[in-house]
């Protein structure tokens, strides 16, 4: 009940955005994510452990920020895929089929993850510039919230990144306390 209720604030948070602001956010979310890889002095690999936040499941509270970004990054091209497929009226592919719990998880990512989220993004926003109609397509099954049509996955793209942006910041300023104590 609870999962079918949050499901429905999210496809209505959704619906009330559009293309331009969903793109404007993932934008802000990539700049976001850029200073933080900035801000670490290439201490990506360290995991650090994070308290309980909302989206972020007991099997992720241990990554580092390289490892969000490959999170990320496969999560990214999934979306994309998903997001081109229903706006062209597609079905998608097997191969572009994922288990949400075994396909996206990172593994012992270095510093190539940056060039590698990065590029999903771009990718990302240059495919979702070329497609037509993202609302009110054929819908298919989101695992947590139920099934969502192109818009509502295009909305899904951000607010993934924005999930773990927390979880990113949170790593990234014990990543800099641990520098600063350091200096003494």
């Amino acid at each position: 009940m609870k999962r079918e209720v949050m499901g429905l604030g999210i496809k209505l948070y959704f619906n009330l955005s559009n293309r331009e602001r969903v793109v404007d956010k993932i934008k802000m979310y990539q700049k976001r994510y850029m200073e933080l890889v900035e801000r670490i002095c290439g201490e990506g690999r360290k995991k650090i452990h994070v308290p309980s936040m909302v989206g972020i499941d007991e099997d992720m509270r241990d990554w580092s920020l390289y490892m969000i970004l490959e999170h990320n990054a496969r999560v990214n091209k999934t979306i994309k895929n998903i997001v081109y497929r229903l706006s062209r009226g597609e079905e998608l592919r097997p191969e572009e089929r994922i288990d949400p719990k075994t396909d996206v998880m990172p593994e012992d990512s270095g510093m190539e993850q940056v060039d590698e989220f990065r590029r999903s993004i771009e990718e990302y926003l240059q495919a979702v510039e070329k497609v037509g109609q993202l609302k009110g397509t054929r819908k298919i099954e989101h695992p947590v919230f139920g099934a969502f049509d192109a818009h509502q996955w295009h909305c899904m793209f951000a607010f993934h990144l924005g999930i773990h942006l927390r979880q990113a910041e949170y790593i990234a300023k014990a990543i800099r306390d641990d520098i600063e104590n350091m200096k003494c």
